[in-house]
């Protein structure tokens, strides 16, 4: 999950720098409008200026200079040829114009006026923007939950089949999504190949040890035909049914197959190892009188 947190960082960043320059270009257009309405207004006040109009000051401040009458930058900046000039402060913005008289310059024109307070607006578009990024931060993390738990019951599922793909009842139930379904067949295929009723007896033999948890095989006579790792791990091994002599409900579950064998299931408690297992019997077809049994442990699981 390290690359969707850092992808959540660079969408952010990404998101942030978005809004600000929106914020940025709102202010720049703000002023821009400003200055050209300033530029219309000290052209009109020139011109009523020139023709001896009265002029309505209103709010606006209006100014006149002199060809030598200030140094100010913005004047500077009209002599050096300039069309127009602007200064701006916090609240006020000024553009200054040269007055002509017979295409000379006789003067200059500063027109001073309050900037637009777009502050309102600003401020409702950042908390706007900021509800759309916490509102979509929310779906991600809601995404990323579901996401994490799908996975998790996914491995659950895997490891399901692993532990004893042999019987449906370990197969994950039929779900909608296309890979519980992908599972599902898995899982039924590995079972088609496992109790095939055409099996090869050298190809089951190499199939068990392919599993992590305790199986074996035995047959009418009792004898233990062949058993995994695991078995061999769990229980040391043996060659018939008389190794577990010591266990006599398990040992007349196994006994009492060799009369009715059928696909069976049962939990039992093994003293000398303080273990439980869930042990489940499948009669192989195409062995005579064979019978496999898997065992699955379960102590974990009912201490928990």
């Amino acid at each position: 999950m390290k690359i969707k947190f850092k992808n959540v960082i660079i969408y952010t960043i990404c998101y942030f720098l978005a809004v600000l320059t929106v914020v940025i270009i709102s202010n720049n257009y703000y002023i821009a409008s400003d200055t050209d309405n300033l530029v219309n207004e000290a052209y009109k006040v020139d011109k009523d200026l020139t023709n001896g109009k009265p002029i309505r000051f209103d709010d606006v401040k209006v100014e006149t200079f002199t060809k030598d009458q200030t140094s100010d930058k913005d004047i500077a900046i009209l002599k050096d040829g300039a069309a127009t000039s602007r200064v701006i402060k916090k609240d006020k913005i000024s553009v200054a114009i040269p007055r002509y008289v017979d295409n000379q310059i006789v003067g200059y024109l500063r027109v001073t006026d309050k900037k637009t307070d777009n502050s309102f607006i600003i401020t409702l578009f950042v908390i706007f923007a900021l509800i759309i990024y916490l509102v979509w931060l929310l779906q991600f993390y809601l995404r990323y939950t579901k996401s994490k738990e799908y996975m998790e019951n996914l491995v659950a599922k895997i490891k399901a089949i692993s532990r004893n793909p042999l019987e449906q009842s370990y197969l994950i139930t039929d779900e909608t999504d296309p890979i519980t379904k992908e599972l599902n067949k898995l899982g039924e295929k590995i079972q088609h190949q496992a109790i095939s009723t055409r099996p090869k007896k050298e190809n089951l033999y190499e199939f068990i040890e392919f599993f992590d948890f305790p199986i074996f095989i035995y047959n009418g006579k009792g004898l233990i035909k062949r058993y995994n790792e695991s078995f061999k791990g769990d229980f040391s091994g043996g060659k018939s049914l008389d190794m577990f002599s010591q266990d006599a409900d398990f040992l007349t579950f196994l006994v009492s197959k060799l009369v009715n064998p059928k696909l069976d299931a049962k939990e039992f408690h093994f003293d000398h190892k303080k273990s439980d297992y869930i042990v489940h019997l499948q009669p192989i077809p195409d062995l005579t009188d064979n019978i496999l049994v898997t065992m699955q442990e379960v102590t974990s699981l009912k201490n928990n």
